[in-house]
């Protein structure tokens, strides 16, 4: 009875949560119709009006991260439940955030900022396809990865070895990892923009602004996976350290959160 119990508050809660992402998905894609409509109502004139888009964004990633992170700890429950059982919730899932996302984006109306177009050829159509909005994350960027997610999770299950813990030390620490990487990558960035000859009085800081300059600069798309693999490899070993350390100071509650 108590397991049976424990499965439908299981269920609720990512019903809730769900149906939060949707929900707040509709709010997005309702502000640019929203605003020309307050704005006209309560007589606010333009710099009142960017105001309140403005605020809009800037609290906006705190509801959809805050709900991905809720979403993982809902999920710990999940890895207790024995590996047959486990790999099927995780297909599942992975197949059910996949499907929605592609009804979802193929509807092009719903769900992210961008709209998706034809392009030149079938690989660039599917680029824009995909192309989804990170900075705030959209309802369909948040299915997308997910979805991406459980299935890199299924497949971990699958295959032992070498990839199952390199991907288990990153999980284990996926906040460290986050906030450190943040760091090193735009320190990289600072770097690449000075061999550039770009000088700090050309980098641009604020909101959805972090130091790159207006007139561009930057490095061709392999040049960037070839840097993001790189650090990533680079901070294996710095991430390993850590969850060793984590794991060895059970008593810290702080840390479980890093």
């Amino acid at each position: 009875m108590t397991q049976n119990n424990n499965s439908a508050n299981y269920r609720l809660a990512f019903t809730v949560l769900t149906s939060l992402f949707f929900m707040w998905g509709f709010i997005t894609c309702m502000n640019d119709i929203l605003i020309p409509f307050f704005k006209k109502m309560f007589e606010l004139d333009r710099f009142q009006s960017m105001m309140v888009q403005f605020s809009f964004f800037t609290a906006y990633p705190i509801i959809p991260w805050m709900g991905i992170m809720l979403t993982g700890f809902a999920f710990g429950e999940f890895f207790e439940l024995p590996a047959e059982k486990r790999t099927k919730v995780l297909l599942k899932s992975g197949l059910a955030a996949l499907s929605l996302f592609f009804i979802i984006r193929y509807i092009n109306i719903y769900g992210d900022p961008l709209h998706w177009s034809e392009q030149k050829n079938t690989f660039f159509t599917f680029l824009s396809f995909i192309n989804t909005t990170k900075y705030p994350p959209s309802l369909l960027f948040i299915l997308l990865f997910l979805g991406i997610m459980f299935f890199v999770l299924f497949i971990s299950e699958k295959v032992s070895g070498r990839f199952s813990e390199i991907l288990s030390v990153f999980g284990r620490v996926p906040l460290f990892y986050f906030v450190i990487h943040l760091y090193v990558i735009h320190s990289l960035m600072f770097a690449v923009l000075y061999l550039q000859g770009f000088g700090s009085k050309d980098f641009l800081f604020g909101a959805f602004n972090n130091g790159r300059p207006k007139t561009g600069g930057g490095l061709e798309l392999p040049l960037i996976y070839l840097i993001w693999l790189s650090v990533v490899l680079l901070l294996y070993p710095v991430c390993k350290w850590y969850d060793k350390y984590k794991s060895g100071h059970g008593n810290i509650k702080l840390l479980r959160y890093l």
